[in-house]
């Protein structure tokens, strides 16, 4: 059926375009909550890792979170432009599971690190996942809404965007040390923080499998 004989939906004052659904655009609304939220909290949990996991010391905790995070970056800058090519091949909805697998397998790994060469090939797992999801929300945000609606779902995307930000790296900073001081060692603890940030990557490759277009 032409998109022209299917009737737009809306979301409040967001006008959507015909064939795309309000669970599209919730769906959608996940994934700036997730994607921007778990993307910003690995680097504001780090420190736990290098304090707790590995033992390294505060003079050189500065210029290992600075030498991962550029690692992040190169990874971005490489793969941005190839996940857009591959979007186009496969499908969107494809590169953005790609996309917060590997940022959940980046969670997932990360504890278990032994070294600071661990924590390189981890954020290098990590760095696959971003451009990937990055990649497929900024596609999302300007496809789904009509013209005259684009700045209101953008603006709606930012906000989910700050609040996954807030309620993930508060969660994820934080349950280490409520977990320690309900009896959990501070290992285990690290892991079932970042398991959580896991956790919320896998779902959500769930939810985006079954509903994204």
């Amino acid at each position: 059926m032409n998109n022209s004989a299917i009737k737009s939906q809306r979301v409040g004052p967001i006008e959507l375009l015909p064939g795309i659904s309000r669970v599209n655009f919730w769906t959608f609304m996940l994934a700036s909550f997730v994607c921007i939220g778990l993307m910003a909290t690995l680097n504001i949990a780090l420190s736990y890792i290098l304090v707790q996991h590995l033992g390294i010391p505060w003079s050189k905790q500065g210029a290992l979170s600075g030498n991962l995070t550029l690692v992040t970056e190169v990874m971005s800058i490489l793969l941005i432009a190839p996940f857009g090519i591959l979007a186009d091949r496969i499908g969107r909805r494809a590169v953005i599971i790609i996309g917060v697998i590997f940022m959940g397998l980046g969670y997932l790994a990360y504890p278990y690190a032994t070294s600071a060469l661990d924590l390189y090939l981890y954020r290098i797992l990590f760095g696959i996942g971003i451009p990937a999801a990055a990649a497929m929300t900024a596609t999302i945000q300007n496809d789904y809404p009509t013209e005259r609606s684009r700045g209101k779902l953008i603006g709606a995307a930012a906000a989910f965007n700050s609040v996954g930000m807030l309620i993930i790296s508060f969660i994820i900073a934080q349950l280490p040390n409520i977990l320690y001081q309900s009896g959990w060692d501070p290992i285990t603890a690290g892991k079932l923080a970042f398991g959580f940030g896991a956790f919320l990557s896998f779902v959500s490759a769930i939810a985006f499998r079954l509903v994204f277009l």
